[in-house]
């Protein structure tokens, strides 16, 4: 499987900027944009965030409304702050665990591990997941046991093209939906495919409201018409909604650090 795996990706590989870097700060930007995150989005903020935060000490002792107005479009917005504040850390040392770096858990830190440090650990997705069920376990399989498969298939001395052949392996052949089976390098030893089960994985996600109208879509408006000091009223006027309702989503932002509440007036925060 190693061997087809990279063969195709000597052939197939994305050309992504992040894969062009191995210091620490760069690569966990990469990848807590990419949290939850298409690479389309991804790819044009990127540069421009690291053009304007170009270093760990940078991002650390930026104005955290510089730092949500540089996120936008992106989403998830709460994980700009958590990467100033890993940014803090990181402007100092290097934390054996990376896991103590806020924001980032389990996958995230092996992610670093692997593309910052060179590590041969497995990077393991949902996408990953796939893979390996559908290859080894006609398209079911635990958890447990398809990542005790896929931590066991890391090549020594070659873990960073490795898990960056499974994520684009993933992306372009073995899809979630329609895999591209005709052309796949491992066709002949899928247990999926040789059952007709390759579907038996897809996990079926629960309809998601479109998102113009969420209280996502209302939470970014808040957000860029802070970028200007409004008070609430102004801001219910601007997004159409009752002063009641904007004050509480306003207020559940303020919690979270993303505004500043003073009174009646909203703003960006400028520290965290």
């Amino acid at each position: 499987m190693q061997r087809e795996i990279l063969e195709w990706y000597a052939q197939n590989r994305r050309d992504l900027p992040w894969r062009k870097t191995c210091d620490v700060y760069r690569v966990l930007v990469s990848e807590m944009m990419l949290q939850q995150t298409q690479v389309g989005r991804v790819l044009p903020k990127y540069g421009d965030f690291l053009q304007k935060f170009p270093t760990a000490k940078a991002l650390a002792g930026a104005s955290p409304a510089d730092v949500i107005v540089a996120w936008s479009g992106l989403g998830y917005n709460r994980r700009a702050l958590f990467l100033q504040r890993a940014a803090q850390v990181l402007a100092r040392e290097i934390p054996s665990d990376l896991r103590e770096l806020p924001g980032v858990g389990e996958y995230t830190a092996r992610a670093v591990e692997c593309f910052a440090f060179g590590r041969d650990v497995a990077v393991v997705d949902t996408n990953v997941r796939r893979i390996f069920s559908r290859v080894f376990f006609s398209g079911k399989g635990t958890v447990e046991k398809i990542d005790e498969k896929v931590r066991a298939a890391v090549p020594e001395g070659r873990g960073v093209d490795w898990n960056n052949a499974l994520m684009d392996f993933g992306s372009l052949v073995c899809t979630a939906k329609s895999p591209k089976c005709g052309i796949c390098p491992l066709k002949s030893q899928c247990l999926a495919l040789r059952k007709g089960t390759q579907d038996a994985y897809l996990r079926v996600a629960p309809r998601q409201k479109p998102f113009v109208g969420s209280r996502r879509f209302y939470r970014g408006r808040i957000l860029r018409l802070a970028e200007e000091p409004r008070t609430v009223s102004v801001i219910a006027k601007s997004i159409k909604k009752s002063p009641a309702w904007t004050e509480m989503l306003v207020k559940e932002l303020a919690k979270e650090g993303l505004v500043k509440l003073s009174g009646d007036i909203v703003s960006l925060p400028t520290s965290l």
